[in-house]
């Protein structure tokens, strides 16, 4: 299917008719990491596994109102967060928990503009790309390989498959992950599984992919 000329719909998850999945991720924000542990166990192993990836400079998309935000300003690995959303309603309540080395920014994945100065060690794009369109997901490298730093680490998540859900556009098996990642970001040092629904992976960014 080309999806480039297909009706692209409403991915905005932050309205008031999925109230239900807002509130789970305010309860979520008050969570302590032994109690995500605990009450969300298949989630805090993909949480788990993508912060522990993260290194000094971090550019965070897709960031909702703070989920994995929190717990990436929390490490002592992690020197600052540039924290990017689609949506204002998720945005403008991240900025609520004033969270410490957090930048909240509004932007959507293909219309993404950097300030020469900013550079970043690691980009992180956990349950994301399968809310974007292929040109958006292009449009976004673009914008982001310019600032780059040297061996500069990718930390990717996606659910395994297609997931029935109303705000993704499209899925990838295990195969189609790692062929993904080989094409437009570099060979991935490490996929993980242990979450069971989603696939998270790692590897040096590989800028010239795109």
């Amino acid at each position: 299917m080309n999806w480039l000329f297909r009706k692209r719909i409403d991915r905005n998850q932050w309205q008031s008719e999925f109230q239900s999945l807002i509130e789970s991720y305010r309860s979520q924000m008050l969570w302590t990491w032994d109690e995500t542990a605990q009450q969300a166990p298949a989630y805090f192993q993909r949480l788990k596994f993508s912060v522990g990836q993260a290194r000094g400079r971090v550019l965070e998309i897709g960031s909702g109102i703070g989920n994995m935000t929190r717990w990436l300003a929390d490490s002592p690995e992690v020197e600052s967060i540039l924290a990017v959303d689609a949506f204002p309603e998720a945005i403008n309540e991240l900025l609520t928990y004033r969270l410490p080395k957090v930048v909240g920014r509004l932007a959507a994945a293909n219309n993404l503009t950097l300030g020469s100065e900013e550079r970043f060690n690691t980009v992180m794009l956990c349950e994301v790309i399968e809310h974007l369109y292929p040109d958006e997901e292009l449009a976004l490298l673009r914008a982001i390989s310019p600032h780059l730093e040297r061996d500069a680490k990718y930390v990717l998540s996606t659910p395994v498959g297609f997931m029935a859900d109303p705000h993704h556009v499209r899925g990838f098996s295990r195969l189609e992950f790692l062929q993904h990642l080989d094409k437009l970001y570099g060979a991935p040092l490490e996929i993980n599984y242990r979450s069971g629904y989603s696939q998270c992976a790692h590897g040096v960014f590989r800028a010239s992919a795109t």
